[in-house]
C-alpha cells in the first residue's frame, strides 16, 4: 500500500512540475508580448503626438484656400459681366474679334 501512495503522489508531483513548466513558458510568452505592446505603444505615441496641431493647421489653410477661392469666384463673375456687357457694344464686339484673332494667329 505504501508503494502505490509514493507512486501516486510521484505522479501527482510530475502533474504539477509539468504544469508550473508550461505556466512559467506561459509568463514569459505574456511578458514579452507586454514589452512588445508597451514598445508599439510608445511608437504610435510619438507618431500621432503631433497629428492634432497638424490636423488644426491643415483646417486653418483649407479654410483660407476656400476663402480665396470664394474671393476669386465673386471676382471671376464681375469679369464675365463685364465682358457679356463688352459684346453688346460695338467698340466691344470689335475688341472681343480682334482677341480671338490674336489667339488664333
Amino acid at each position: 500500500m505504501f508503494k502505490w501512495v509514493i507512486a501516486i503522489d510521484l505522479i501527482f508531483a510530475l502533474v504539477n512540475f509539468y504544469l508550473a513548466w508550461k505556466i512559467w513558458k506561459f509568463r514569459r510568452v505574456l511578458a514579452k508580448t507586454a514589452l512588445t505592446l508597451a514598445c508599439i505603444e510608445r511608437q504610435t505615441h510619438a507618431v500621432l503626438y503631433p497629428a492634432p496641431r497638424v490636423i488644426l493647421t491643415g483646417k486653418r489653410g483649407t479654410h483660407a484656400l476656400r476663402e480665396r477661392y470664394r474671393s476669386l469666384q465673386i471676382y471671376l463673375q464681375q469679369v464675365q459681366q463685364i465682358l457679356t456687357i463688352l459684346q453688346f457694344l460695338p467698340i466691344g464686339q470689335r475688341w472681343i474679334w480682334q482677341q480671338r484673332q490674336r489667339k488664333s494667329g
